[in-house]
């Protein structure tokens, strides 16, 4: 997940970022948005925490919003 996307919280919308739709794998997504962040005890991470975050976008292929996922970089 690229590191701009770390800084966002619940209810801001991610820009700069490329995304795919995990329905069909479009890519032409707008409004992206994270729904949701979870905290799960890890301890193959630094701080002992994971993050599990839920993104959605419109899909313009789909014609609605739908879970997405962030593009590697």
């Amino acid at each position: 997940m690229p590191e701009v996307l770390d800084r966002i919280e619940v209810g801001e919308i991610a820009q700069s970022a490329l995304f795919v739709c995990e329905a069909r794998g479009h890519r032409y997504i707008d409004e992206v948005r994270l729904d949701s962040k979870l905290a799960h005890d890890d301890r193959r991470y630094r701080d002992g925490i994971r993050w599990d975050r839920r993104w959605s976008g419109y899909c313009a292929c789909c014609g609605r919003r739908v879970p997405v996922t962030p593009l590697s970089s």
